[in-house]
This record gives structure tokens, C-alpha cells and sequence, in this order.
């Protein structure tokens, strides 16, 4: 049996039409292949993901059904606005970013993506379309609601953070993914929390 994170990558591909929803895992380290991370659920656009983050911990992140037409950013932010300036972009198709550090993340369509560019065509620009975005209060924010560790056989283990949890086992799977934990780290208690079978969320699922 092995896992793929990936198990809906291929339909993605297929369609090019906006996204409605999109997975993302945010990652504490840089190339989207840590142990641990937390995760935003099939969360709508210009949604940002953990924008709670103070410390902008955000060094990379995957997302999950991004579709050709749309974009996702790490970014940085204040208290008033969470995901502000972006830190760094990708396009399309369940790509991974890296960047120094960010406090969220978000995605969005390119409806208002294009200006024209010097040589008088059309190009695509991620900074118009958040800022439409920031002008029209389009922007919300969205707690993780997921906390994911991989064990050392590399399958991945998702646990519930979602709004049900009390918030002192929130800071414990915290503390946890800013080690970069594995799932053999996690005390008894913690993996009481493990979403198994339909439970798991976003695109996860077991392939024989």
C-alpha cells in the first residue's frame, strides 16, 4: 500500500475553468517535503490560510486543485491584514513555493489578473489582482484546520485542529510542527485527534 497526495492531480490537469475550492498545506520548512504541516481545507478565494501566524513561519507551501487559471501566494502581512504583500506566486496545477518566510497563504482566479504589458499584449499580473481584491474587502481569513505528520515509513497521519479542538491541544500540535515533528514524536494524547478513513480531509487518500 502507498499514499498519494496527489490522487486528484490528474483531474485537476484536465480542467482549465476556475477553481472553487483549493487545499493548502503550509509547510515551516523550504521545499514543501517536511515532516509536518498544517493545512487549510477546501477553503474559497483570496482566503488566507493561518494568517494568524506571527512569527512568519511560513516557508513554503502546496496547492492542492489549483487550476490553470489560478494563482497561489505565500504572503506577508500585519494584524489588520493578514496576507498583505505577496512574498512570493505560483500558477496552476498543485504547484510548491518556497520563500524566506511569510505569515499566510491564499489563492485566487485571474479574472483581474491581466493589464497590458510594453509590447501592447495582454499579461498576467498577481499584484492587480490582490490588489482588486484588497480594494473590494474581498479578503478573509481562515484557521488551519488540519495539523498533517508523516512517520517514518513516510505515510502521512492527518489530525483534527479545526474549531471543536480545545485550544490548549492546538498549541501542542503547534509546538510539534515548528520541530518539524514525525509522527512517532506525537504523545498518546495528541493522536487521539487522528482523522482515519472518510474523515480525512482535502485530497488525501490510500492508493493499493
Amino acid at each position: 500500500m502507498h499514499f498519494n497526495v496527489l490522487a486528484t492531480a490528474a483531474t485537476a490537469a484536465l480542467t482549465f475553468g476556475p477553481a472553487s475550492a483549493v487545499t493548502i498545506f503550509n509547510y515551516r520548512t523550504g521545499t514543501c517535503n517536511g515532516n509536518s504541516y498544517k493545512q487549510c481545507s477546501d477553503i474559497g478565494k483570496f482566503q488566507c490560510c493561518d494568517g494568524s501566524l506571527i512569527d512568519k513561519q511560513v516557508k513554503s507551501a502546496k496547492f492542492i486543485d489549483l487550476q490553470m487559471t489560478s494563482f497561489g501566494v505565500i504572503c506577508d502581512g500585519t494584524d489588520k491584514v493578514p496576507c498583505g504583500p505577496k512574498v512570493q506566486s505560483t500558477m496552476g496545477l498543485g504547484s510548491c513555493i518556497g520563500a524566506e518566510s511569510g505569515r499566510g497563504t491564499m489563492w485566487g482566479d485571474c479574472n483581474y489578473c491581466r493589464k497590458r504589458g510594453v509590447d501592447g499584449r495582454d499579461v498576467l499580473d498577481i499584484d492587480q489582482a490582490l490588489k482588486v481584491a484588497s480594494e473590494s474587502q474581498a479578503f478573509g481569513v481562515v484557521a488551519a484546520d488540519v495539523a498533517g505528520f508523516l512517520d517514518k515509513n513516510k505515510k502521512p497521519h492527518q489530525f483534527n485542529i479545526n474549531g471543536t479542538v480545545p485550544e490548549d491541544v492546538k498549541e501542542q500540535f503547534e509546538h510539534y510542527i515548528d520541530a518539524d515533528s514525525l509522527y512517532e514524536d506525537l504523545p498518546e494524547n495528541l493522536k487521539a485527534y487522528e482523522l482515519k478513513g472518510n474523515h480525512r480531509r482535502g485530497i488525501m487518500e490510500y492508493v493499493d
